[in-house]
This record gives structure tokens, C-alpha cells and sequence, in this order.
């Protein structure tokens, strides 16, 4: 038999959300010291050893280029009987996780005492349905949640596997590029509950799957629903429901939304006595979607005949094709019917949810420990926010988060293990059943993260802010970044830029670095640009992000001189450099009207479009002379040139006199924040001026109601700002800006300010981390002197109100530490430095 071949249950490797779980039992004379098993699996695997976890992989990872796990059994194995357990899902929707073109397989080879652990070989394999391949998306970005009936997880028989039909799909297979997950036992700091649930409104519904929804259609199918209402006398009742267009006995029905409850409306039914007819259309926003009705209980209401049609064009189609829904059979949307919670003071609802606070978020593998009846259920959600009631405000961010995965338990004290990774400050424990929970931990999915660097000087504020940003980029850290480990877990090229620079201050291991570079490489489009975030479903770029790419392989190749790694990557410059979407008008600019921009979450619409777009040709300043320092000679001779004629043509046409400052682009005069936050910080004309209008427009940010500098694009901000003598100035918007998370005691990074003072958003977001570069650059004052010799630095603080600073800055030679403190109004500096390290003290 041929081995080392992909293997699954059926040759194609197709559908959603597809489980499969390989075994290979053996018997051992004695215990053997060599074991090894080197396995890869397309999407995710998790291994277990004789009942124990060991592992879960692959790393994220483009088909082309997959890269294998290597294991040690030999510590997991006993004389006797063994049995390794390879349990592999299969995404097959969209995730910011992999690929369109991923498709199931499962490949091992390695050896136990003579044992060929190859694929197929002597593995067995069971088809799971355990697993609901229906569940509705995690979130927009993570993929179907998981819906496991535990009652039937080992119910499957076994039976050979079958080779994957497309050998060929996967590339050469490299070994594992990145560390490990630690694995680390992770308890939460504190508890609250048990709340009693209400249960005094009956929830029927349907769900909905659309196997050829897109994500980036632009228009979306609809479902008819009816179903009849029988009062016993005429009454008006309030009831929940949701998005649609709904009508009572032919009238329209005002729908409210519901301010406490996330994706929940409500409204008003004026019913007659006895029969009454509710209808309407409802539009599918997601692959899997869902209609609820919440019906009170104690209104003496009979409903029947909830039905509805198969997706349909548009909301006006019809159909003769109905599908009866059960009214007992709960609608398998577990974050709708949670979200739809409301505690209660009164005994005995048969419901009760327990909400773990974790200070500094989780990024891993929830692990409950569970006695309860068969049948039970438990519903883990997970969430950044609570509500003011104590529970966590699912869907309070956005409408398409379902952070719940549930689990149907099989009676009597169990142990649960999610499969997936999942992030929050937030872990709430909802149980439908009688049964008490016994333990609550996290394994963690980050891998070891030497905190090396340190900071503190004598501002409180930026100490504790610099702490603040370690630990958010610790865990957002997995095999490579994360933007957030609660919503996306996407591998975000903006945030990556940010992220190199932080992870260079904390220690010196370029491994995830290396690896996020060469991700956004294997990912690019035929058209040169770059997807947002890799891998990923999504096939549209982020312009600027793909400049920005370039940003982030020069940086790294100043901080680490692999020049190696640009060799390997120039190609992917010049495919960037090359790419037919680059369109510049008469005046050589490059229009943006055709484009999809980021920029930052507080930019104004204006500044993301238009010809000549300012913020565009910055970036474009900025990666244009980034290449020609990555470049040989010749090459970078063009680009510098190129360069150049760039800057006058921004100048000459961008410029306006009278304000001092730079357009957002061609016959365009609306503020422009951020892209003169470019103009200083890569020195484009008269940084002067700009700078002035920088710091007067930066003076109201915090007041703005649009048009401000998020945290993402503060990075920019104030190192322009540094660079511009103007840190007293950078110090008081660090402050101002990064003070608002201390008082919320939020414990790591916001993804914007104007979000977490609503209690949204993301609140571990790793692109907030500035403060952390600024501090070691600026505050402590450790730069590197010669951009070709990371080993030539210079100490030179620049600070205005600080007063004493002490740190480390982590060198591959060893580590450097600094202290300095002001005596009579000049800055005296003490430091050690390892031998081969040239460094210059500039006392002040």
C-alpha cells in the first residue's frame, strides 16, 4: 500500500464544518524512548495520547506552503495498550483563518518501536456527526461555532480511511516555522453567579443554511415565514422578534430594537380573539441565519403552523414549497437564544449562567468540568463586554458575532474541552439542566513569550500603559499575530506593522515576524495586491495595507539585517510595485476613487478616496524609498528617482498655503488628519507647518465625533511627533489617549477609544501598543544608530516631562539595560551593554 498520503473519510474533501476523527491503536512490549509522530492536517487537528491532550496545529497557513507538527510520544505511551486519536475539522467556510481553496486531509508518518504510523497505513477512521456541520458562524471571521452532542461523539463506527482525490493540493510540507502553544493552565480572577435565566417566553423559530452565500455579494436572498396565533380573547401582547419585514392579519408590525438584548427587537401584537395570522420576509445576512419568535408564556397564547420557504431572490418572491417547523424544536442558534437572556431573582428557572472575568484576557482552550443530566445543555460564550445586568452583551459589538459554542451533555460529571481557540475577558457558563460546574480553565494557545524588554520612569501612566501593551501582544501572539483574540484572530497586515515593532522591544525572537512576512507572500493576488488579512476567504485588498507590507519587510530587515529573507521576498516588492491597480493621473499621483482604503477607523470618508489621494501617495512615498533600501543598486536608483518625483508632485498639488497643510486630495479641502500625520512622519515638504496643523488638530481628538486618530493611527502620530521635538506633546496625548484604559481598569489595549468608551469593540487590540515602542525609543531613549548594523546604537532620551527612566532593551549579543534620571536639568545616563554592541550615550 502506497503511505504518507492525505486521507479522509471520501476522496473529495468537501462541505462545511466537517469532523473526522483518525486512530491508531497499538500494544507495547515495553515503553520505547524514541517515539515520534509528525502530522499536518487541513483545517485544524487537535491529538490526544491515551486520553490526554497533547496538541492542536497546524500553524495558519496558505495550501501551497503547509508546515507539519513534530511530536514526542514517548513521554504519553504505557507498556500494553495504546491508542493515538487524531481529531481533524474541516472549516469549508469563511474564515480569516484559511483559504477558498483548502479543502479535508489528514497526513502523519513517524514510528513507535517499528511501528509505521504513516497514512493510510493501519489508521482507522470515523465519520462524526456529532458535530453540527450547520452551525452558525462563530463570527464573521472564525468560521461555524461548534455544536457537539457529546452523546454521540464515541457512537461512530470505525473503518479504513480513504486517500484524498487531489494529492497535489497541498505543497511541499515544511517543518513548523514558530513555537508551539504553551499550553499554559489559565484560571480566571473572579466570578459572578449563578444568575437565574428567565424562562417565561417560549422561543420558536427556524434556522436557515445557504450553502452559496458569499460574504461579498452585494445582494442577499430572503425567506417567507407564517405562522398562526390563537388568543383566547382580544389582547395586546408585547413579544421579541427579529429583522424582517412582518405583518399581523395583514398590517404592518412596528418593530423596536431591544436596548439591553443584542440582535433582538421587539414589538407590539394587537390580537384578536381567536385565530390571528403573522407573516413576513426575512433577508439572509449570513451563511447559516435564523428567525425567533420570544412568545410570554403566561399570555394564554396557542401558536401553530410555523413555516417557511427556501431562500428566495428577493423579498417579494413567492413559493408554493413550505417547510413545517416543529413549535418545541429550539432552533440550533445558541448566541441568539443566550443573547435573549435576562436574569431573574426567582428560584428554580431550570437555567443558570456563571460569568469568569479574566483581567488580562484568554487566547486558548476552554476546559469545564461538568455534572449534569443527560440531555443538559451547556452554552460557553465569550465576549469582551458585560451587560449592565452581569451577563456578557453578546452581539453589543456587532450583529454578526455569535460567541457561543454549545455543548449537549451525555449525564454524569464530564469533562468538557472546546475545540477551537477562543479569546475574551469574558467566559460565561450557561446551563439548560440541573448540574453544577466544577471547574472552569483555559489552556492557553499562545506560545512562550519572553518578556525580556522592560519599562518604567516616572510617569505612573505611561509605566503601567507600557505593561498594558506587553501583555496585549503577548496574547494576541499565536503562530502568528492576532488582531484580537475575542472576534477575528486575523492575521491583519496594519496590525502587523504595529506588532513587528512591538514584539523587537519585548525579545528577540523574529520567528512570528518572519512568519507573518512570508504569510502575506504566499497569499498575494495575481494582481500584485494583498489580502487584508491571510489567510483568508476574503478576495479584496486593502490597498494601503499592501503598501504598507513593503513598510514591514524593510523594518524588519533594519532590525534584523535577514537579508535573506528579502532575497526571498523581492520578488513579492516588485509584483506590489507592479500591479495594474496603481492608476496615476496628469500629475503622476495615484487615484484612489477605485480603491478600498482602510486608513483608520477614525477617518473621514473623504480621506479614503478622490485622485491623488494624500494619505496613498504617503504610503506610496514611504514604500517607494523602503524598496530602494532593500533593493541592488540599479534597481534602488529608479525607485529612489521615483521616489522623488512623487514628493514634488504631492507638494506642488496637495499643498495649501493658507492653512499649512496638505489636502485630502485633488481639488479636495475637507480636514485631512491622517494623511498629514503621514506628510510629517516621512518628512514630505514643509513639515513645519504640518506639524503645527498636526498638533492643533490632534489638541480636539478626543472630542471629535469623526475625522479623529484612532489608536492604530496614533502609532504614526506620535512618532512623528518624537521626530519633530515635540515630545511633551507626545507624552500628554499618551496620557490623555491611553489614560482612558487605566481608569476603565480595562487590563489590556482597546481597539479604539471611541469604541471602548461605549463599551464595544475589541478590548485587546495589539495595534494600540505605540506607547510601548515610544517608550524603549523615545523615553528610554535606545535607537539604533546605523540602519545597515543593528549592533550600532545610540542612548538618547527624549523626554520633556519625565523625569527618570529605567529599562531593558533586548539585543541577540545580550541584553542592554538603561537607566537615566535628570540632576540640575540635565539627564545623566547609566547603562550596560554586552561585548560586540557599539553603543553612544548622548547625555542632555
Amino acid at each position: 500500500m502506497e503511505t504518507d498520503l492525505f486521507i479522509w473519510h471520501e476522496p473529495s474533501g468537501s462541505g462545511r464544518n466537517r469532523f473526522c476523527r483518525f486512530r491508531q491503536e497499538f500494544e507495547l512490549d515495553a515503553v520505547s524512548d524514541s517515539a515520534t509522530i509528525n502530522l499536518f492536517a487541513d483545517s485544524r487537528y487537535r491529538l490526544w495520547v491515551n486520553g490526554t491532550f497533547i496538541g492542536y496545529g497546524p500553524v495558519r497557513f496558505v495550501p501551497a506552503h503547509p508546515e507539519y507538527d513534530t511530536y514526542d510520544l514517548a513521554p504519553h505511551l504505557t507498556e500494553g495498550d495504546n491508542t493515538i486519536l487524531v481529531e481533524v475539522t474541516s472549516f469549508g467556510s469563511n474564515t480569516f483563518q484559511s483559504t477558498r481553496d483548502s479543502r479535508a486531509g489528514f497526513i502523519a508518518w513517524g514510528e513507535v518501536a517499528g511501528i509505521d504510523l504513516s497514512t493510510p497505513g493501519n489508521w482507522q477512521c470515523s465519520t462524526s456527526d456529532a458535530w453540527d456541520s450547520e452551525a452558525p458562524a462563530f463570527t464573521f471571521a472564525l468560521g461555524a461555532a461548534e455544536i457537539l452532542d457529546t452523546r454521540k461523539q464515541d457512537s461512530n463506527e470505525w473503518h479504513p480511511p480513504c486517500p484524498v482525490g487531489n494529492q497535489k493540493l497541498w505543497g511541499k510540507r515544511e517543518p513548523r516555522s514558530v513555537p508551539y502553544p504553551s499550553l499554559e493552565k489559565l484560571k480566571p480572577d473572579a466570578l459572578t453567579g449563578p444568575y437565574n435565566i428567565a424562562n417565561d417566553e417560549q422561543i420558536i423559530g427556524f434556522r436557515q443554511y445557504d450553502p452559496a452565500f458569499d460574504l461579498e455579494a452585494e445582494e442577499r436572498r430572503w425567506t417567507r415565514y407564517e405562522c398562526q396565533i390563537h388568543s383566547s380573547e382580544e389582547q395586546t401582547v408585547e413579544i421579541g422578534i427579529f429583522w424582517g419585514n412582518h405583518f399581523l392579519n395583514g398590517q404592518p408590525l412596528e418593530c423596536r430594537n431591544d436596548e439591553r438584548r443584542g440582535n433582538r427587537q421587539n414589538t407590539t401584537l394587537h390580537l384578536s380573539k381567536g385565530w390571528n395570522q403573522l407573516n413576513g420576509e426575512v433577508e439572509q445576512l449570513e451563511e447559516v441565519w435564523g428567525f425567533f419568535l420570544g412568545i410570554p408564556r403566561n399570555a394564554g397564547l396557542t401558536v401553530r403552523d410555523l413555516r417557511h420557504t427556501e431562500l428566495l431572490p428577493s423579498a417579494d418572491s413567492h413559493s408554493n414549497d413550505w417547510k413545517t417547523v416543529p413549535i418545541d424544536a429550539e432552533p440550533q442558534l445558541p448566541a441568539r437564544i443566550r443573547a435573549w437572556d435576562l436574569p431573574v431573582e426567582k428560584e428554580e428557572t431550570g437555567i443558570q449562567s456563571w460569568v469568569y472575568e479574566f483581567k488580562n484576557e484568554f487566547d486558548g482552550f476552554v476546559v469545564v468540568e461538568v455534572d449534569a443530566p443527560e440531555g443538559a445543555i451547556l452554552d460557553i460564550g465569550y465576549d469582551d463586554w458585560l451587560r449592565d445586568d452581569g451577563l456578557i452583551n453578546l452581539y453589543g459589538t456587532n450583529p454578526f458575532v455569535n460567541t457561543i459554542d454549545r455543548y449537549i451533555l451525555k449525564g454524569g460529571t464530564q469533562r468538557i474541552q472546546g475545540f477551537h481557540v477562543r479569546g475574551g475577558h469574558y467566559l460565561q457558563l450557561t446551563l439548560t439542566g440541573q448540574g453544577t460546574i466544577n471547574d472552569v480553565h483555559v489552556l492557553s494557545a499562545n506560545p512562550e513569550f519572553p518578556m525580556i524588554g522592560s519599562f518604567e520612569c516616572s510617569d505612573p501612566i505611561l509605566s503601567k500603559v507600557w505593561n498594558m501593551s506587553a501583555r496585549t501582544l503577548e496574547v494576541s501572539t499565536e503562530d502568528s499575530y492576532s488582531d484580537c483574540p475575542w472576534r477575528e484572530r486575523g492575521t491583519y497586515l496594519g496590525d502587523g506593522y504595529v506588532n513587528i515593532h512591538m514584539h523587537r522591544m519585548l525579545n528577540c525572537d523574529t520567528r512570528i515576524q518572519n512568519r507573518f512576512l512570508r504569510l502575506f507572500a504566499q497569499s498575494q493576488f495575481g494582481n500584485g495586491q494583498m489580502p487584508s488579512s491571510a489567510p483568508s476567504w476574503m478576495q479584496t485588498s486593502l490597498e494601503d495595507y499592501t503598501l504598507i507590507w513593503i513598510l514591514c519587510l524593510h523594518d524588519y530587515w533594519v532590525m534584523t539585517q535577514d537579508s535573506s529573507l528579502v532575497e526571498e521576498l523581492w520578488p513579492t516588492v516588485e509584483t506590489i510595485l507592479a500591479s495594474p491597480e496603481w492608476q496615476a493621473d496628469e500629475t503622476g499621483l495615484w487615484n484612489a476613487d477605485h480603491l478600498n482604503l482602510f486608513i483608520d477607523w477614525g477617518v473621514l470618508p473623504g480621506e479614503r478616496r478622490g485622485k491623488g489621494n494624500a494619505a496613498l501617495n504617503a504610503f506610496r512615498i514611504r514604500a517607494l524609498e523602503n524598496a530602494a533600501a532593500l533593493a541592488p543598486e540599479d534597481r534602488a536608483r529608479e525607485l529612489r528617482s521615483e521616489a522623488l518625483v512623487v514628493r514634488e508632485a504631492f507638494v506642488k498639488n496637495l499643498w495649501i498655503e493658507e492653512e499649512g497643510r496638505y489636502a485630502p486630495s485633488l481639488g479636495e479641502s475637507t480636514t485631512a488628519l491622517h494623511a498629514n500625520i503621514l506628510a510629517l512622519l516621512f518628512n514630505i515638504g514643509d513639515t513645519r507647518k504640518v506639524c503645527s496643523y498636526v498638533k492643533e488638530q490632534l489638541n480636539t481628538n478626543l472630542t471629535r465625533e469623526n475625522g479623529q486618530a484612532e489608536y492604530y493611527f496614533l502609532f504614526y502620530a506620535l512618532e512623528a511627533l518624537y521626530q519633530n521635538g515635540e515630545a511633551a506633546f507626545a507624552e500628554q496625548l499618551i496620557r490623555d489617549h491611553w489614560g482612558l484604559m487605566l481608569e476603565n481598569d480595562s487590563g489590556t489595549l482597546w481597539e479604539c477609544f471611541s469604541r471602548g468608551m461605549r463599551q464595544v469593540g475589541s478590548r485587546c487590540h495589539s495595534w494600540a501598543g505605540a506607547p510601548l515602542v515610544t517608550a524603549i525609543r523615545h523615553t528610554l531613549g535606545v535607537r539604533q544608530r546605523d540602519p545597515l548594523n543593528p549592533d550600532k546604537l545610540v542612548i538618547a532620551p527624549n523626554v520633556e516631562t519625565i523625569d527618570w527612566a529605567r529599562g531593558t532593551y533586548p539585543h541577540p549579543k545580550g541584553d542592554i539595560r538603561v537607566e537615566w534620571k535628570k540632576v540640575d536639568g540635565r539627564i545623566e545616563i547609566s547603562l550596560s551593554a554586552p561585548r560586540g554592541i557599539e553603543v553612544e550615550s548622548t547625555p542632555i
